[in-house]
């Protein structure tokens, strides 16, 4: 796992694990992670991050955090990113164009 921390509580984290088998298709991807964060977190739209396509799910956590989560697997490897945003910091408006920023430097290099 890597992490970042950047101002006001903001923390951008990518998991990244190799499956073993076949990758589920993405809504059932979506629909895994929701059962795992429970239900504070809502299914969002599938966003395309430099070609490829990734699940989008999001939803306040216990500590005061907004967390926005996209994943996908790519060449056999699932990968996870989430972007978490102090609640009190950052309005709906803000969270959005800083996951905008981070998913529109994103590479898949």
């Amino acid at each position: 796992m890597t992490a970042l921390s950047g101002p006001s509580g903001a923390v951008i984290s990518l998991v990244e694990v190799e499956l073993a088998g076949e990758a589920p298709e993405i809504e059932r991807q979506q629909e895994i992670v929701l059962d795992r964060l429970g239900e504070k977190f809502t299914a969002e739209d599938v966003v395309e991050v430099d070609g490829v396509e990734m699940w989008h799910v999001s939803g306040k956590e216990s500590k005061g955090n907004y967390a926005d989560v996209y994943g996908a697997v790519v060449d056999g490897t699932s990968v996870r990113l989430t972007i978490r945003l102090a609640d009190a910091e950052y309005d709906e408006a803000e969270r959005a164009a800083v996951n905008e920023q981070v998913l529109a430097s994103w590479s898949w290099a």
